[in-house]
């Protein structure tokens, strides 16, 4: 069934997206964000190497930004934190 969660102009869409599936709502887009957030300012050694176009305090600061698009980089940690696997 397919489900507008919004966002596509505020550029919360991937975070509406979790925030949907894992909660049933979108609104709780900003504990997705969040999470990551946390989650990659604890293990930078994991990520980091994949960020080649700024230093990883701005990447940080700006992914943290409501409205800051995802990027491979925080998809890829939202799939790790819920322990997802491409098949």
């Amino acid at each position: 069934m397919l489900v507008d969660v919004g966002g596509d102009i505020d550029g919360d869409c991937f975070f509406r997206g979790v925030s949907h599936q894992l909660y049933g709502n979108a609104i709780s887009r900003s504990i997705i964000r969040a999470a990551g957030i946390q989650f990659l300012t604890g293990n930078p050694e994991i990520f980091i190497e994949s960020n080649s176009e700024y230093p990883w305090t701005q990447y940080l600061t700006s992914i943290s930004c409501k409205g800051t698009w995802a990027d491979g980089i925080i998809i890829q940690e939202v799939a790790e934190m819920q322990a997802l696997k491409y098949i």
